[in-house]
């Protein structure tokens, strides 16, 4: 009778160990890692001056085509807007706040430069429609005001250091140029 042999008969396979497992060269082990989800709080800070839709400066040749009309910087930063909220909504928790806001007056005044403070729409998850609803449409080309970026920054920045988190936090700003209002000009509340 023939005897069985303890020795693996496949050459690349390994050793054997003494417990009858074949021992894998390869085999790097298995190693558990918790990974730490982030989710990061974001502040979309939008630039709604008057320029965003004047003519002709506030236009621009979108897709690079001649035989097509030009369109506002307004309708591309709210197409970008829009693929970034709808994008991200469940994965990020975003804000947004309009500079200057909705109710700044188109004469060159404080009332040009009116920003909301506390912040249009406060960072939340799941926050897309909310952005979307308090932003002007893409085809509003009555948008009026000044430039009050650090106004519109220093508002973001105030709702993001409100959150109680060790989650990371950013914000975004969009503007087509540069400040031209007073940092000590009038806000509004919402």
């Amino acid at each position: 009778s023939a005897e069985a042999s303890s020795t693996p008969t496949t050459g690349d396979v390994g050793e054997s160990s003494e417990s009858g497992a074949i021992d894998e060269p390869n085999d790097c082990g298995l190693e558990l890692i918790e990974a730490r989800v982030s989710i990061p709080r974001v502040m979309l800070v939008l630039d709604k001056s008057g320029s965003m839709v004047a003519d002709p400066g506030g236009y621009w040749d979108d897709d690079n085509d001649p035989n097509t009309p030009n369109t506002t910087r307004w309708f591309s930063l709210h197409q970008t807007v829009d693929f970034i909220v709808n994008t991200f909504n469940n994965s990020m928790n975003l804000g947004m706040n309009l500079f200057p806001s909705k109710s700044a007056k188109a004469e060159y005044s404080e009332a040009a430069c009116v920003v909301n403070n506390p912040v249009e729409v406060p960072v939340a998850p799941t926050n897309a429609s909310a952005i979307l609803a308090a932003m002007p449409g893409p085809d509003d080309v009555s948008l009026k005001g000044g430039t009050p970026s650090a106004k519109g920054v220093k508002a973001a920045l105030e709702e993001l250091q409100s959150i109680q988190t060790d989650q990371p936090k950013f914000m975004i700003l969009v503007t087509d140029g540069a400040a031209n209002c007073q940092e000590n000009a009038a806000s509004t509340t919402v």
